[in-house]
C-alpha cells in the first residue's frame, strides 16, 4: 500500500481526505461569503454564462521503481551497464540487452516518459470556479494514484487530496468545484503527483499548474 499515511518513502503525514472529489467545496474558498445585495446578485446573474479557462499540459516521468509490486505483477527489476534500473517481465528477463531493445514496449527505463499530467482551471462565476486534474499513462497501466492539488487566490491556499486504487487504468481523472471568498487572480497547482504502475514504475508528474480570474 503506498499512500502516505502507510509511510510511503515519498511523502509521509498530511490530513485525511475524501476519495471523492466531484463538487467539494473547499480552499481558499472555505471562508464564509457575506449575503449578495440586490445590484451584486444581478451583476452575478449577468455574468453567470462567462467561463474564464487555463489548461497545461504536464510530462510525467519514471523516478523509481517498486520491485515487490513489480514481483507480484509478473515483472523484475534489473540495472543495464550503465547501473540504470528498467522494469521488464519476468519471462524476458534472461534476454540480453540488444534482444530487448527489440522489445522496447516491454522495457520501462529509469529516465523513460511514462505519460502525461494536465490541469484546467475554470472560472463560472459567483466565486466559484472547477478545478480539472489528472493524467495518461504509458508503458504499463496502474493499480494506485495520489494527487493533491492546492488552489490559492488572494485570500490564501486550500489543499485537497485525492487518492484511491485503480483496477489497471491507464488514466485517471476527478473535478473539484472550489468556492471563494475573493475575485480576481487564482492558480490551481498539482503539488503532489504519483501514479503507481503494474510493472513496478513509480510515475512521477512534473506538476502542471493552470490560472484564471474569478469574478
Amino acid at each position: 500500500m503506498p499512500h502516505r499515511r502507510f509511510l510511503h518513502p515519498f511523502k509521509i503525514g498530511g490530513a485525511f481526505a475524501a476519495v471523492l472529489a466531484l463538487a467539494v467545496v473547499a480552499g481558499p474558498a472555505a471562508s464564509a461569503q457575506a449575503a449578495s445585495t440586490g445590484s451584486a446578485a444581478a451583476k452575478s446573474s449577468a455574468t453567470s454564462t462567462i467561463a474564464t479557462t487555463s489548461y497545461v499540459t504536464a510530462p510525467a516521468k519514471i523516478i523509481g521503481f517498486d520491485a515487490a509490486i513489480a514481483k507480484a505483477h509478473g515483472y523484475v527489476i534489473k540495472k543495464d551497464a550503465q547501473g540504470r534500473e528498467y522494469s521488464v517481465k519476468a519471462s524476458e528477463a534472461g534476454l540480453s540487452q540488444s534482444a530487448l531493445a527489440l522489445q522496447p514496449q516491454n522495457e520501462v527505463t529509469l529516465s523513460g516518459n511514462c505519460g502525461s499530467s494536465f490541469m484546467e482551471y475554470t472560472a463560472i462565476g459567483s466565486k466559484k470556479a472547477t478545478v480539472y486534474t489528472g493524467f495518461s499513462l504509458v508503458g504499463s497501466s496502474a493499480y494506485y494514484y495520489d494527487w493533491d492539488v492546492a488552489v490559492t487566490d488572494s485570500a490564501g491556499t486550500g489543499t485537497e487530496e485525492f487518492y484511491d486504487y485503480l483496477d489497471s487504468d491507464w488514466s485517471w481523472s476527478t473535478i473539484w468545484l472550489t468556492s471563494h471568498s475573493v475575485t480576481g487572480y487564482s492558480t490551481a497547482r498539482v503539488v503532489y503527483g504519483y501514479a503507481y504502475q503494474l510493472d513496478g514504475g513509480i510515475c512521477y508528474s512534473e506538476l502542471p499548474a493552470a490560472s484564471t480570474t474569478l469574478y
